[in-house]
């Protein structure tokens, strides 16, 4: 709904009425916040602990988010029943895919 230059379309402008098209820019901002993460600060690897092979540190708002659903006249944020320090991705396997790179 949103071009490059941040605007809204003029297809989106006649669809949604200005309250509603603020509160979908909003939402959508939050959801973007919630895959943000600092490479070099927040991530980490562990080649030694296959059970915590890469360990990536939350920020505030992925802690208190558990999840947000869209639907055609509703938008639901569901928080987190309690704050999520880290997410963690184990290593399953032990030969990695050709395809992979």
């Amino acid at each position: 709904m949103i071009s490059a230059k941040g605007t809204v379309p003029l297809v989106a402008r006649k669809l949604l009425p200005m309250p509603l098209r603020q509160f979908a820019l909003c939402v959508h901002g939050l959801v973007q916040n919630l895959s943000a993460i600092d490479w070099e600060r927040d991530f980490e690897y562990s080649f030694d602990d296959n059970e915590r092979r890469q360990v990536c540190k939350a920020t505030p708002l992925q802690s208190a988010v558990a999840s947000v659903h869209f639907y055609t006249l509703l938008t639901v944020i569901d928080r987190a029943a309690r704050p999520v320090s880290e997410f963690v991705a184990p290593k399953h396997g032990t030969l990695w895919q050709p395809f992979i790179k």
